[in-house]
């Protein structure tokens, strides 16, 4: 997928919206979850923290990564 498309997608998704104040267009905090990398999540949201469902045995567990 070439650039462009996924930056129409993004815009079809909401992900990039415009602010209607200043007009500039940005991430928003969806985006910044669901694309960015660990550095970029922790400035954003300082308290996130990643959880999986991980299944053993056939029970489900809650597991944190640290």
């Amino acid at each position: 997928m070439a650039a462009n498309d996924r930056y129409g997608t993004f815009k079809n998704l909401r992900i990039i919206p415009k602010d209607p104040m200043t007009g500039k267009e940005g991430f928003a905090l969806a985006g910044i979850l669901l694309f960015g990398k660990d550095e970029i999540i922790a400035t954003a949201v300082p308290s996130f923290r990643i959880a999986l469902i991980k299944r053993v045995d056939n029970y489900d567990r809650y597991e944190t990564i640290d």
